[in-house]
């Protein structure tokens, strides 16, 4: 059965929407992340929301079973603040407030994303990371730990399961 560990590499990588159509089956129909439950957060917004409406097919098609929270902006701000300091493991996926973007990527809360980019196993050889805002690529402490996946500051993180360390 595949982790979740390597599912959240895969995200990372290449993002939820792209990375649909490239791994949704395994052999004989099986779907290839039948088990693995992905928590994710970001404060509610209409993107959050668009995505929303996606989770069903990306379900469907990869067995993965995603935990969307979308609270209000400060109480979002609170909650990850709070998981990220005390290094808990309530969150896979998170959205990085501008405003805390130093805070958690120079504390090393994230997981620099740069060996998932780079890795042709992990990104398919048609993702460009400069499809991305060039503003928001911008690494704070030398790695890529986050992009820019929508306009207005917001960039989409990768969290690391606890077991990994830099």
């Amino acid at each position: 059965m595949m982790q979740r560990r390597d599912l959240l590499k895969a995200m990372a990588a290449f993002g939820v929407y792209a990375m649909v159509p490239s791994f949704a089956r395994g052999a004989n129909g099986a779907k290839k992340y039948d088990g693995v439950t992905l928590n994710v957060s970001t404060f509610s917004t209409a993107y959050p929301t668009l995505l929303r409406q996606w989770l069903p097919e990306f379900e469907a098609l990869t067995g993965a079973k995603v935990n969307f929270d979308t609270p209000a902006f400060p109480v979002y701000n609170q909650r990850a603040d709070l998981e990220l300091s005390t290094k808990g493991s309530a969150y896979d996926v998170v959205n990085v407030t501008f405003i805390y973007t130093s805070r958690w990527i120079n504390s090393g809360w994230l997981t620099p994303l740069d060996e998932f980019i780079a890795n042709p196993n992990l990104t398919s050889a048609e993702w460009d990371v400069h499809d991305f805002l060039a503003g928001g690529l911008g690494p704070e402490t030398g790695e890529m730990a986050n992009f820019t996946v929508f306009p207005g500051c917001l960039k989409g993180c990768y969290q690391a399961p606890r077991a990994l360390t830099w």
